[in-house]
């Protein structure tokens, strides 16, 4: 075995002595560690309609390689946190012990507050100064006003981080924010509320290509700059537990914008920045110290796809579990990913993964009808119904078969006296 070494780079050639093996000859050596079961039991039936193998060969990669992580030296991630904060007084606390501890940034969800005005955002920021780490917030009711009182706020200019989840009707609008606080995005798209309502991974990305899509044709043309728009927008997913899976859709979802881009937008358009945040509709509290390590696993697989920065929610939300104990549980998550298993070390480490690229391929062909099904019902809303509508009928074919899901795991978590014998029951 030899080793070609380069000036920077190491080209490793000792597997030139070994002769290829075709996907045909691994299928045969699978058949026959299946002892006569049918090959299809091996097979995945996605929720999204389609079949996956359990391997797939280099020659069956999709001919689009998907576009190198922008600006990247390596595979560092921002970490951060959600915190609910209905209680402001006890949200700032959490955030400055966060803070303190190692987090980079903080995930505001104030969806429990109708309305936060120029005092409450100054106490809920109370002690982060301006700039220090960036400051993200979820579930606002109504941009424009929420921005107005931030604006007002010392040291907006120098602030960073940005909305998640915005109105397309009020975009110029919130672009004339972005342009005060050239760090804070104004621009949110966000995949949870489509998760959370049942939709599935194809779906969340088509959903998200046409929400961005429509963001740009709703700026009027010559009164906005596109780059900035661009550079002013954040896309958020809803990581899940679907570990390879959950890696392959953020290469979809690049591939498909940079496609969008081609198409409506002028050259060298920047990407969004791309956030995730650990969806909790597959956890349950049955069984909540597996949950952690299921966490742990979402978390690993949205770092892998290339997500820039990463929330994750507390582990549990029992009401017998201890909220410090549990926060610093998911906070520590992050250590143990960046400096235990140094996934911040590798550039793109899922790149040039036959089977990963293979159903990023899947997934983007799937997540493009979406989008064309999406942009068609747009077309003829005034006869049928709104894109929301749409939207809600669309995830609520998944709603049903998830919900199913989750009650059997939860019945295979409980102790057998705990479940009802369906025996009992009859006549």
């Amino acid at each position: 075995m030899r080793t070609q070494f380069e000036t920077h780079n190491v080209r490793v050639t000792m597997f030139e002595e070994f002769s290829r093996v075709t996907k045909k000859e691994w299928k045969t050596e699978v058949l026959k560690d299946l002892k006569g079961a049918d090959y299809s039991t091996i097979e995945w039936l996605t929720p999204d309609g389609f079949t996956v193998e359990p391997f797939y060969s280099p020659d069956e990669r999709p001919s689009c390689t998907p576009p190198p992580l922008p600006g990247r030296e390596d595979n560092s991630w921002k970490a951060g946190v959600e915190i609910d904060a209905s209680d402001v007084q006890e949200a700032n606390a959490e955030a400055l012990e966060h803070l303190k501890n190692g987090m980079q940034c903080i995930r505001f969800n104030i969806s429990a507050i109708e309305y936060l005005d120029e005092n409450g955002i100054a106490s809920l920021l109370r002690d982060v100064a301006p700039g220090s780490a960036p400051v993200y917030f979820s579930g606002v009711r109504n941009p424009d006003d929420f921005m107005r009182c931030l604006a007002a706020l010392n040291g907006f200019k120098s602030m960073t981080g940005g909305l998640i989840g915005t109105s397309t009707d009020r975009a110029e609008h919130l672009l004339e924010y972005a342009q005060a606080a050239r760090g804070f995005r104004t621009l949110g798209i966000n995949g949870e509320q489509w998760r959370e309502k049942g939709a599935t991974v194809a779906q969340e990305i088509g959903f998200l290509v046409a929400s961005a899509h429509d963001l740009f044709r709703s700026l009027q043309p010559g009164n906005t700059d596109p780059f900035l728009a661009a550079s002013s927008m954040t896309v958020n997913f809803a990581a899940g537990s679907s570990f390879f899976t959950e890696i392959a859709r953020y290469t979809a979802f690049r591939i498909l914008w940079q496609r969008m881009a081609q198409t409506i937008l002028p050259a060298g358009i920047p990407e969004p920045e791309i956030t995730a945040t650990t969806f909790t509709g597959n956890l349950h509290r049955e069984d909540r110290y597996n949950t952690l390590i299921e966490l742990a696993s979402v978390s690993a697989s949205a770092v892998l796809g290339g997500c820039r920065t990463l929330f994750i929610r507390h582990f549990d939300s029992g009401e017998d579990t201890d909220r410090a104990f549990a926060a610093r549980l998911s906070r520590n998550m992050h250590h143990i990913l960046k400096h235990e298993s140094m996934l911040d070390r590798v550039i793109d480490p899922a790149a040039g993964s036959a089977y990963i690229e293979t159903l990023s391929g899947l997934y983007r062909y799937r997540g493009v009808r979406g989008h064309e099904d999406i942009r068609k019902k747009r077309r003829y809303r005034e006869a049928a119904c709104s894109q929301r509508h749409f939207r809600k009928r669309e995830v609520n074919t998944q709603t049903g078969s998830r919900t199913k899901t989750q009650c059997l795991r939860i019945i295979r978590t409980c102790p057998r006296s705990q479940v009802a014998d369906p025996r009992r029951h009859r006549g």
